[in-house]
């Protein structure tokens, strides 16, 4: 489902941004292969034991958090203040965009 896959990846996110720390965001001896060896390992476990339907694509949306931390091999900082309580994360988006699918005229020999 589409939708599970789409939240399951925010989620990954999110958790991603929890496990915030200080310091440099790119470059070697950051945590980002650290992270996704984490998002690996997470995936596999939901993969290995599923419980619900939809792991199999939560497991696969895990495993895309992996593959895009690895691609991008950088996070950034981010404070997100709630109820006046500032909270730091460490956050990675990714952008896709799809073609634009339009209708054909019907050909005319």
């Amino acid at each position: 489902m589409v939708v599970s896959r789409l939240s399951v990846l925010a989620l990954a996110v999110l958790a991603l941004a929890g496990c915030g720390r200080d310091g440099a965001t790119s470059g070697p001896g950051n945590d980002v292969a650290a992270m996704a060896r984490a998002f690996d390992q997470v995936a596999d476990s939901v993969a290995a034991a599923p419980h619900a339907p939809g792991d199999a694509e939560n497991a696969a949306a895990l495993h895309h958090v992996a593959a895009l931390l690895r691609a991008a091999d950088s996070f950034t900082p981010v404070t997100i203040t709630i109820d006046g309580v500032a909270h730091s994360f460490l956050a990675i988006a990714e952008q896709i965009d799809f073609p634009r699918i339009g209708c054909l005229p019907p050909l005319i020999p």
